[in-house]
């Protein structure tokens, strides 16, 4: 699955649950912070931390994505869930984030795939 699909399947699954701030939420009868979100999206558990930025070598595309997208770049001093459960944080910024990072993410993509050239006839 491609970064823009995930983080557009992260949007979705909160848009549908419900959003939380202050936990992960990922039974499926609760609702979801942004980091629960992109783990649902990937189907990993809330407990699957590998896929967390700078303090874990950066293994996730997705969650570095949002990272850059936000001006993080320590996951240490700046983790994305602080970011979710900042008090001035709504369900609507969240899914309007992930969204954009989406749409960045699937120009690059799209940037990234080899291009069909014809020649002419």
């Amino acid at each position: 699955m491609k970064t823009s699909d995930v983080l557009n399947k992260a949007a979705d699954l909160i848009e549908e649950r419900g959003w939380l701030q202050g936990i992960h939420g990922l039974g499926t009868d609760r609702g979801l912070c942004m980091e629960g979100g992109i783990l649902a999206a990937l189907g990993r558990s809330r407990d699957d931390c590998a896929f967390r930025g700078s303090q874990y070598g950066g293994r996730c595309p997705v969650y570095n994505a949002v990272m850059e997208h936000l001006g993080r770049a320590d996951y240490t001093e700046k983790p994305l869930w602080r970011w979710n459960d900042a008090e001035e944080r709504t369900a609507d910024e969240v899914i309007a984030t992930l969204r954009a990072v989406a749409v960045i993410e699937s120009a690059r993509e799209e940037a990234a795939e080899p291009v069909a050239h014809t020649v002419p006839a």
